[in-house]
């Protein structure tokens, strides 16, 4: 049974990353991501069948071309479609319990907005407040029935959640951080509790950091220039979630 809920996690977190991939795409176009709206190649036009829509599968087989045009597609699809799944094989792999699988399936839940989020903070440096809502409400639930944290944890974390990125956004008016960086707060605080949300925040502006550093010193961004948060604190926080008690060992708080 463990073996098959890996694969089952595997194949939908990859369905999962390519859905994630169209919002923030079409969100980023201005285009509806939801009705009756078909995806299209976007060199021809031409609406893609069911076949060619499979994650990773329809890509490997198509050798990364139209079926129609043969115009290259982004490997942007393969790519999101291969982390999103191996995101969801590893936490399935870390909190699997065949005795208790509503926990499971709230899990998976989660990671929607959680991809969503990241990936539209990536292509359009924005997160979308129904995704940040459902998150918060989300995670609450999964904190709930998990039974991972006390009350009184929840409610400090999301306490500190909210006001370290309300803090920053008030007095840099919201030059530095948007408002949706708050509700990213307040989910990462309901889900992961106190003291680990403060340490999950301090480790995604290092993650930033490392990551911004090169290109400052190529000067391909400037001090200036606006840098997505959204995937840092995401990667951070589900470190945090999945090794918790590594971490707080780490920093000595257990």
């Amino acid at each position: 049974m463990f073996f098959f809920f890996i694969l089952l996690s595997a194949v939908l977190g990859a369905a999962i990353g390519s859905f994630s991939l169209v919002v923030a795409k079409r969100t980023m176009r201005g285009e509806s991501w939801w009705g009756a709206s078909r995806s299209r190649c976007s060199s021809c036009k031409n609406t893609l069948s069911w076949c060619q829509m499979i994650p990773i599968v329809s890509f490997l087989c198509l050798r990364g071309r139209c079926r129609r045009c043969d115009s290259h597609i982004s490997r942007d699809h393969i790519t999101v479609e291969m982390i999103t799944g191996a995101v969801y094989a590893l936490s399935t792999a870390v909190i699997f319990d065949p005795g208790r699988l509503f926990p499971l399936l709230l899990w998976w839940s989660v990671l929607i907005p959680v991809c969503i989020n990241t990936l539209s903070d990536l292509y359009q440096m924005k997160v979308l407040d129904s995704m940040n809502i459902a998150l918060i409400v989300l995670g609450s639930v999964y904190t709930l029935v998990s039974g991972s944290m006390t009350l009184s944890s929840y409610l400090w974390g999301v306490m500190v959640g909210f006001f370290v990125f309300a803090v920053q956004f008030f007095l840099s008016r919201g030059r530095a951080i948007g408002s949706g960086d708050i509700y990213l707060g307040v989910a990462m605080g309901a889900l992961l509790g106190w003291p680990l949300v403060l340490i999950s925040i301090f480790f995604a502006y290092i993650l930033g950091t490392v990551y911004v550093l090169p290109l400052l010193i190529t000067r391909k961004v400037k001090l200036r220039s606006r840098i997505p948060l959204a995937p840092f604190l995401m990667v951070s926080m589900l470190i945090c979630l999945f090794w918790g008690r590594t971490v707080l060992h780490i920093f000595r708080l257990t």
